[in-house]
């Protein structure tokens, strides 16, 4: 699922191998969506598939993610939600989760001077309050480092409730 919207996004940007096509005009950027969302589902099948461990599947999600942000910036798209760990992932084994957790720590001490730089304003939906300290606090960092910048609006989905409410902000 990732390495399609992946594609989708180079494909949009043309940064893409078989690139014939003529360069994006204004009008083909008022095309775009203003808006896109994901869902960070299926890496644990992904590396079932290639016959890698879980935590591997869900650290190429992350690699993924920073592409199509990047993606995303490029083409001037006004918000993206990325709905990454719900409630229901509780549920899951105590490696995954903290496999998971570690990612949380692991993406913004890479990414977080980058998206910062490029003007992105960060917002976490869903409880902090109930993530570990560590996560909980990297998080509250991001948002208030990025909280007057006016570029891309970068909305992170974590420890979010059911089909009944999909993103309810802490």
């Amino acid at each position: 699922m990732a390495n399609r919207v992946s594609q989708w996004f180079r494909k949009l940007s043309g940064h893409h191998a078989h690139h014939h096509h003529r360069k994006m005009t204004r009008e083909d950027f008022q095309k775009l969506p203003r808006h896109v969302a994901i869902i960070m589902d299926g890496n644990g099948r992904w590396a079932k598939q290639h016959r890698l461990n879980v935590a591997m599947g869900h650290r190429q999600g992350t690699e993924t993610l920073r592409e199509i942000i990047r993606h995303t910036d490029d083409l001037k798209i006004e918000a993206l939600s990325i709905y990454a760990f719900s409630t229901e992932n509780w549920k899951r084994s105590k490696e995954e989760v903290g496999a998971l957790m570690q990612l949380i720590l692991d993406f913004f001490a890479s990414e977080i001077d980058e998206l910062d730089e490029k003007n992105v304003r960060i917002l976490i939906l869903g409880d902090k309050a109930a993530l570990p300290e560590k996560q909980r606090d990297t998080l509250i960092e991001a948002e208030r480092r990025t909280a007057k910048n006016t570029g891309l609006h970068l909305n992170i989905a974590l420890n979010y409730g059911g089909r009944a409410e999909p993103a309810r902000r802490g």
